[in-house]
């Protein structure tokens, strides 16, 4: 899967594409003009009429990342104990059948008990 890179813009760049949007260009014609994806301008435009257009994202704590961390290894460990399972099933049909060679056919007998 492709990773697309985010981008930093610089606060006077986000302000110019709002303003250039306000003054009555429409979203898709400016993004556009810009190189801009428009859903990030319309985010922006968003965020100017709520009064912030320039904060700075909340940093993420070393809990958060602990957690983000624990949640993925337990998804990867649940991963692994499914496949186990599923080669555990597979591996046990095969164990209970002895073959005969009688008169050079293979024939199956399943071995029921001890």
């Amino acid at each position: 899967m492709k990773r697309i890179l985010k981008r930093e813009y610089t606060a006077e760049f986000k302000e110019q594409a709002v303003a250039m949007v306000n003054n009555g260009r429409s979203v898709p014609e400016v993004a556009g003009e810009l190189g801009l994806i428009a859903q990030t301008l319309r985010n922006w435009v968003k965020s100017a009429e709520q009064g912030r257009l320039n904060e700075k994202a909340s940093k993420v704590t070393e809990e958060q990342m602990e957690l983000s961390r624990l949640r993925a290894e337990n998804a990867r460990l649940r991963m692994e104990n499914e496949i186990l399972k599923k080669a555990t099933v597979n591996s046990t049909d095969h164990g209970n059948t002895a073959w005969s060679l009688s008169a050079g056919a293979r024939n199956p007998k399943v071995l029921r008990g001890r």
